[in-house]
């Protein structure tokens, strides 16, 4: 025994997909009217989706109809929230290159120190801080590797 599905489906054969569109057109114009209009009303439909940090603008509108000014107070939220956060990547951003230049000022003048202490023939106040700068230097690269 056959049921309506039968008659919109292709069978398992597969018909060509222009006999199934007649076929399917065919039935839906069989319909009464309230059930081909639910049927068209069912394609007309859609969904709306919003991404982001506002509301949709129906929300808004409805926020506003509920509490004038909402809205307002809404867009001053996040424009305070957006103005710390962007205030403290620039604080943030300001202290790493803080914590780089003062350590490479020490570093050059830890190397510089022996340089010049080799060429006033000072060989171990040239060696003992020509480790140090070496140590320092290292310890320098090993500090701005791991930031990144």
């Amino acid at each position: 025994m056959a049921n309506d599905d039968d008659k919109i489906l292709p069978s398992s054969n597969s018909r060509s997909e222009d006999a199934v569109q007649a076929k399917l057109l065919s039935f839906i114009e069989s319909l009464p009217e309230d059930q081909r209009k639910q049927v068209f009303g069912l394609q007309s439909q859609s969904i709306s989706i919003h991404e982001g940090p506002l509301p949709s603008p129906k929300a808004f509108a409805h926020y506003d109809e509920v509490r004038p000014g909402t809205s307002d107070d809404i867009i001053k939220h996040l424009h305070s929230e957006h103005q710390t956060f962007r205030d403290a990547l620039l604080k943030k951003l300001n202290n790493d290159r803080l914590g780089i230049i003062f350590p490479s000022v020490g570093v050059i003048l830890a190397l510089a120190i022996p340089i010049y202490a080799i060429f006033s023939g000072d060989t171990i106040t040239a060696s003992l801080t020509g480790a140090a700068g070496f140590f320092s230097f290292v310890w320098l690269c090993r500090k701005v590797f791991e930031r990144n």
